[in-house]
């Protein structure tokens, strides 16, 4: 559906990477995103709108990060970025964060949707000789991800 690597794929690809980061002394900069109110979304306006979100969130992530950065979605809504981070500074995660607001604003300015497409993401950056495992590092990032989501939530509130 969105052309990115499925879970399977993420995490057969998700240790090469991490190899690659203790071989070039690199951080890895991890990023657990979530679309939010896809079930909204597949509700009122059914499942082929649902697809197209997913669609254009996969757009949107695969513009945000470079071609060797890993973009996979592991869930229904759930999409995870593996990101080697050579300057091992907090910077790049900004410059991606950023990035990734502006293309949803731009995305949510043009399009003619009845809905804003938005994301909550967890983050973290990683130090690949820690010697965790990538499922480590996920729950890690999926936690701050429902902080973020809670975050929200009590924001609208």
């Amino acid at each position: 559906l969105t052309n990115l690597y499925n879970r399977r794929g993420f995490f057969e690809l998700a240790e090469n990477l991490m190899v690659n980061a203790r071989e070039k002394d690199y951080e890895m900069d991890v990023f657990f995103i979530d679309l939010d109110n896809l079930k909204k979304i597949n509700d009122t306006l059914g499942h082929i709108e649902g697809d197209e979100a997913l669609k254009q969130t996969a757009i949107i992530l695969e513009e945000c990060f470079r071609k060797s950065d890993l973009v996979a979605r592991v869930g229904g809504d759930e999409f995870v970025v593996i990101a080697l981070n050579k300057n091992r500074d907090q910077k790049s995660v900004d410059v991606i964060l950023k990035r990734i607001n502006k293309k949803l604003k731009n995305y949510n300015s043009m399009s003619k949707k009845p809905y804003i497409l938005s994301f909550s993401i967890g983050w973290e950056v990683f130090n690949p000789f820690e010697m965790r495992s990538i499922e480590q590092i996920l729950t890690i990032v999926d936690e701050k991800l429902y902080i973020e989501k809670n975050r929200k939530k009590s924001f609208r509130e």
